[in-house]
């Protein structure tokens, strides 16, 4: 599942099986299924047991090797598709192409979840697009919407190199006044780092397997939303039964 993209009708059967195992008494009766295996898939803050999806699992599993792509386009496995999928672009943006492998088909299928929670953490700004890629920050990563002007093209011209700090002047006049606010907002780190791409759904800012399927099954779910009452709950000291 952390490989190749499983038939949705194989994962339903994979989860009759678990399901039947749940109800069922003996081997020889059906038993009765009272309640759907929907619900019990649901996560427990919104009143499920938490068992798996195995389909949104399997694409779960899937982000991970796409974000490693993305983070270490270095490593061999990303070096060997760049060479054969995206030669002239990055993996977020490459097409799935013709006649392609089972596991370049699989790990490409899972680029929409990446898509929802990616986004650049400015540092230079030499490869943030001001107008094309998701920098400005919020509870989801987002694009500049004012009118584009051609004088700004990069970040990293909205960036004074000798104080490293923003050019508030030309930010106010570029942008629209709550956007210009956003981008001001954004904290700009010490000396000439390079520019970053993060996980908005870790407050690592790492992909994590548990924070994709999360949000696979609550597309409206923010990282750091939790049940607060399940969460005290759980740590009160009492018995666990």
């Amino acid at each position: 599942m952390s490989c190749f993209l499983l038939p949705k009708t194989f994962c339903k059967e994979l989860e009759n099986i678990l399901a039947s195992f749940w109800w069922r008494n003996s081997k020889e009766k059906r038993g009765i299924h009272w309640c759907s295996w929907t619900e019990l898939c649901k996560l427990k803050n919104f009143g499920g047991l938490g068992f798996r999806d195995l389909a949104k699992f399997n694409v779960a599993l899937l982000a991970k090797q796409g974000w490693r792509l993305v983070t270490s386009p270095s490593s061999l496995i990303g070096r060997l598709f760049w060479a054969k999928y995206f030669p002239s672009s990055d993996f977020m943006k490459a097409r799935l192409g013709s006649n392609p492998s089972l596991i370049w088909r699989s790990v490409w299928s899972a680029r929409g979840l990446l898509k929802k929670r990616i986004r650049w953490k400015v540092g230079c700004g030499r490869m943030v697009s001001v107008w094309n890629d998701y920098w400005l920050p919020g509870p989801v990563p987002k694009k500049v919407s004012s009118l584009q002007t051609l004088d700004v093209q990069w970040v990293a011209d909205l960036i004074d190199e000798a104080s490293g700090g923003w050019m508030t002047d030309l930010v106010m006049t570029t942008f629209s006044s709550s956007e210009a606010l956003e981008i001001l907002s954004i904290s700009l780190p010490m000396g000439a780092q390079p520019d970053t791409k993060v996980w908005y759904g870790e407050h690592s800012g790492i992909y994590s397997v548990r924070s994709g399927y999360r949000l696979l099954m609550h597309s409206d779910l923010s990282p750091s939303q939790e049940s607060t009452l399940l969460r005290k709950i759980w740590q009160s000291n009492c018995p666990t039964k």
